[in-house]
């Protein structure tokens, strides 16, 4: 399941489902949108918090890839444009 800390990912994702079905957002547009749709004012916002969430120092867990095997996300919380 992502997460707020995944939304980076999931603005690229959202931006490219948006353009396989003909709509053109620019990444500030779907960075903007992710952000709404967590219930925050903006990405400024979001980041801030993903930031504050983000583990530090050696625990930190290993970064995960931003592509899932088979190199396609799905948009779970999207359901129209799924």
């Amino acid at each position: 399941m992502r997460d707020f800390r995944d939304a980076k990912g999931m603005a690229h994702t959202l931006r490219a489902a948006l353009d396989a079905r003909g709509f053109k957002i620019t990444i500030s547009q779907s960075l903007e949108l992710i952000a709404e749709a967590f219930g925050v004012a903006d990405w400024n916002t979001l980041a801030a918090a993903i930031r504050q969430e983000a583990p530090t120092g050696p625990t930190a867990p290993p970064a995960r890839s931003r592509r899932p095997p088979g190199g396609r996300h799905r948009l779970r919380f999207l359901p129209c444009l799924a």
